[in-house]
């Protein structure tokens, strides 16, 4: 980056084209005082112990309070100041420029890293906003991203930001294996199990998803997840091994397979011993919210490993029930939920009675539009650009022609391979919450049915992995599918007591039915045979134990395999038992 410029200008959006250019490196090692704005707390932690920046920087985030702030700020043995900070803590520098009287919008140059993540993150994260009043307030700052995005807002163009791409002379597009499927539960656990010699880096955003797929290959030993701080603490106590940082130095500290949720897709330098083959995991049936973009949320994952990678593998499936808007379709949506509510707001605003008024900020607060809607009443542009961005993404994963053409693009050169099981990810992704039992044994029913099925349709029978996998999810329902068959299953579907008594009921029938151990009994307490109680329930557990068999022993239980006598004295003065009259079952000629 320094060859090119010797510093970021001001009021400039930096297309970068290729992440890893050393932009972020470029200002800290710029002669003035800045202030860097990061998205995730994991990539300050990255730049503050990186051994190859000629400066330190001081990074402001949870757990770092303004007093810390004002001992940087004020040090005298710093003389160009370089703070990154998330945009949740952003006021704490604001607050300590202010007790040492600095002038924070004179004398700082501000850096938005990773600019486009305001778009992106802001419909989950309002306060990741929160700086960009203050943004347009500095005399010199700037807008960087590898994968930027022009905001709607108007601002940009009120005070003449200009735009700058940084493109390579050299071609940059990296080969990538583009799997479409319909299991991707499947196919990711095949990819790891064909790689299990490489070293792998896992990106699929969904920690269950995650802890799913290391359950089943049984690898808990050979992983780590990198996951939000919260995610950590709690993935620990059940023995993963968890982190909310990569290793900066210590290249070494990796597993052989890394999983990362979505918090690591941008900005944050990956340093490596070796080239892994990254994988990129979308499974729209299971959570929404793995897709990643092939435009953008790709080629920053791709451009997180500096020492280059391996080979890429990215898998995905399709839903053509996504309901996507085109461009169009979501700038009418936009412009008719902004009319309506305009009429509620001009509406209440004219209201002379108090129960209207309050009826109506009532309704404005409750129109999902209120949420494009800043708390002064101006529009919120980046909720505008976010649901936009959203619609285009969605758009992409309506089809797998859509899809192959995003990822048709300068930074890859795909190959594509589709690959069809028997049981697809919608066919056995069923929701835990939300659903009656007995809806959930109807799904589950139909799926192990469809086991049965002729797979030679498909590419690939999975359906063995299906059913263990079925098996291990809701093993009451699969045990009781088993035992009871389809419909003595769905009549005892209403609750879980019910379709667990059932399953009892019938293992016991089963159990009692036993041949060999019918004809064990026989052998054991012939005509004639008398015994105290205790005598007659060893002998009797002792044969159900046996046999393995799910019963304890008991008279009830006695009396239904022999006709008894009455509970009668065995033996003087108090010993009381039974006398055996005859089998209810057929005996052999020598039990008699």
């Amino acid at each position: 980056m320094a060859d090119i410029l010797k510093k970021l200008e001001s009021n400039t959006i930096y297309f970068k084209v290729l992440p890893g250019i050393k932009a972020t490196t470029l200002e800290i090692e710029t002669d003035r005082h800045s202030l860097i704005m990061e998205a995730n707390v994991p990539v300050i932690k990255g730049k503050r112990k990186a051994t190859y920046l000629k400066r330190k920087v001081f990074g402001v985030y949870e757990g770092v309070n303004v007093d810390d702030v004002i001992n940087y700020m004020s040090s005298s043995s710093v003389k160009y100041k370089k703070i990154m900070v998330t945009p949740e803590s952003f006021f704490k520098v604001k607050e300590a420029a202010e007790i040492l009287e600095i002038e924070l919008f004179k004398e700082y140059y501000f850096l938005f890293d990773e600019c486009d993540r305001t778009m992106k993150d802001v419909a989950f994260r309002k306060k990741i906003i929160l700086p960009m009043d203050d943004f347009f307030k500095f005399k010199n700052k700037a807008f960087i991203s590898a994968t930027a995005v022009v905001p709607s807002d108007p601002r940009f163009i009120e005070q003449n930001f200009t735009q700058v791409i940084l493109e390579p002379t050299f071609d940059y597009g990296k080969p990538v294996e583009v799997l479409i499927t319909n299991n991707v539960s499947v196919l990711l656990k095949e990819k790891i199990q064909e790689n299990q010699d490489s070293m792998l880096c896992i990106f699929l955003n969904s920690i269950q998803a995650i802890t799913s797929v290391i359950e089943d290959l049984q690898i808990k030993k050979e992983c780590h997840i990198y996951c939000s701080k919260e995610k950590m603490y709690t993935l620990k106590t059940i023995g993963y091994n968890t982190f909310d940082n990569v290793p900066s130095d210590d290249r070494s500290s990796f597993a052989n397979i890394n999983f990362f949720t979505s918090r690591f897709n941008s900005a944050v330098d990956i340093m490596m011993n070796v080239n892994p083959i990254v994988i990129m995991a979308t499974n729209l049936f299971f959570a929404r919210h793995t897709m990643i973009d092939p435009r953008s949320e790709a080629v920053q994952i791709v451009g997180r490993f500096r020492n280059g990678v391996d080979k890429i593998i990215a898998i995905t499936n399709i839903d053509k029930d996504l309901d996507a808007k085109t461009h169009e379709e979501s700038i009418g949506y936009l412009e008719g939920c902004e009319e309506s509510y305009s009429t509620i707001k001009t509406l209440r605003n004219s209201a002379n009675n108090e129960g209207a008024k309050n009826t109506l900020d009532e309704a404005l607060a409750l129109v999902k539009y209120s949420e494009f809607v800043n708390e002064d009443g101006t529009k919120n542009h980046y909720m505008f650009d976010n649901f936009l961005y959203e619609e285009s993404v969605k758009t992409i994963f309506e089809s797998e022609d859509n899809f192959k053409a995003a990822y048709c693009n300068n930074y890859f050169k795909p190959t594509f391979e589709e690959r069809n099981y028997v049981i697809s990810d919608k066919d056995y992704k069923v929701a835990k919450n939300g659903i009656s039992i007995k809806s959930l044994v109807q799904l589950i029913v139909n799926t192990i049915k469809r086991l049965t099925e002729n797979p030679m349709a498909y590419q690939v029978d999975n359906r063995d992995v299906v059913m263990k996998e079925l098996e291990r999810s809701y093993p009451h329902i699969y045990q009781a599918y088993h035992v009871l068959g389809e419909q003595e299953l769905i009549k005892n579907s209403y609750s879980k007591k019910q379709m667990k008594d059932a399953v009892k009921k019938k293992i016991e029938l089963i159990d009692k039915r036993n041949f060999s151990f019918i004809h064990d009994l026989n052998h054991a307490f012939v005509d004639g045979y008398k015994a105290a109680t205790k005598i007659i329930l060893k002998h009797m557990q002792a044969i159900i134990d046996k046999h393995g068999l799910n019963l304890r022993a008991s008279i009830k239980l006695f009396q239904e395999y022999f006709k008894t006598s009455a509970r009668t004295t065995i033996k003087q003065p108090d010993t009381k038992g039974y006398v055996v009259y005859s089998a209810k079952f057929n005996r052999d000629p020598d039990t008699k």
